[in-house]
């Protein structure tokens, strides 16, 4: 704050329009109230040497420290809160800067990163191949037609290894939250709207995004992988098929691409280029060429959800309700 003498401008000079009087009319006056003196030791007027002790005090103030200018010309600075005080009373001036404020502040870097990303493809990856020969191998089987279908729901427990095992590496050793910094949270409000969502794309979205390439073949079906797992469903099994297809999936993949992935690529490209390129990712690492588009379709469903509320929340509700008409139709047809 800058607190001013009552008649006294920053320029040294009287308020306009005051006269001085004669020598005889002061003689005779009664002595007036003591005021705050105008000049300074030395002959020097007040208002320069105010001037000169304020420009003087920047680098102080540059500084964190605390500028005052007193009546008898003197600066006195109290450096950082709490200082020694130096110089006479009769305070004019004061200056106090803003202390730890950074105007320019830097957002807070993520403990993780693309690769961390990588690393828990390629662990996911490698893991499926290895238990994939194991299980080929010890059970003779010639092809994936025909595993029985508590063989299939075990190969999707290599893939997420992967997949929550880097989150869940992250969260041990660099302590970051899977409510904060991978927005792991739900609402009351997710479950409705995050199904209607996911059912509304699977059952209206995806048929009108392959109706174009119908007009080009005649023997496509979509649906022929979750069909083959239904085929093998019974009883246990399928309460084993909704577990892993619909519960364990669309949580674990919510994880890792739309909670870690979709931010690893918001810290480098914009967040539009981020949300198309982890699509594109979700897609590839199904390997179903036949599906790609539908799943790069709920990709960006789903990061559009993530990016919009700052959680995960509604996007798992959607990949459940996603996942969860296609098994549903099927059981029923």
């Amino acid at each position: 704050e800058l607190v001013v003498g009552d008649d006294l401008d920053l320029f040294g000079r009287q308020e306009a329009g005051e006269e001085q009087g004669s020598a005889y009319e002061a003689h005779h006056q009664p002595d007036a109230p003591t005021r705050p003196s105008l000049v300074a030791p030395g002959g020097r007027p007040l208002g320069a040497t105010l001037s000169l002790a304020l420009l003087g005090g920047l680098a102080a103030i540059g500084h964190g420290s605390i500028v005052e200018v007193r009546s008898d010309s003197r600066v006195s600075v109290i450096s950082g809160p709490g200082g020694a005080e130096t110089g006479g009373s009769g305070a004019v001036g004061r200056v106090r800067p803003m202390i730890g404020v950074d105007p320019h502040p830097t957002a807070e870097k993520r403990p993780w990163g693309l690769p961390h990303v990588v690393v828990g493809l390629f662990l996911s990856l490698f893991a499926t191949a290895l238990f994939s020969v194991a299980v080929f191998a010890v059970g003779g089987y010639d092809s994936q037609t025909e595993l029985p279908l508590s063989l299939i729901a075990l190969l999707q427990v290599p893939l997420w290894t992967g997949l929550l095992g880097v989150p869940f590496w992250l969260a041990r050793r660099s302590g970051i939250s899977w409510a904060t910094d991978l927005g792991f949270t739900f609402q009351r409000s997710d479950v409705l709207s995050g199904l209607a969502v996911g059912v509304g794309a699977q059952a209206v979205l995806v048929p009108l995004l392959y109706t174009p390439i119908l007009f080009f073949t005649d023997d496509l079906d979509v649906s022929e992988p979750a069909r083959e797992l239904v085929d093998k469903a019974d009883g246990l099994g399928i309460a084993l098929l909704f577990l892993v297809v619909v519960v364990g999936a669309a949580v674990i993949e919510e994880i890792f691409f739309r909670g870690l992935m979709l931010r690893a690529f918001e810290d480098h490209w914009h967040p539009r280029v981020a949300l198309v390129a982890s699509s594109v990712v979700f897609g590839l690492i199904h390997f179903q060429p036949l599906q790609f588009p539908a799943l790069v379709m709920f990709g960006l469903i789903s990061g559009h959800l993530a990016q919009r509320h700052g959680r995960l929340g509604r996007a798992v509700w959607a990949h459940v309700g996603f996942n969860a008409w296609t098994v549903g139709i099927l059981l029923v047809l």
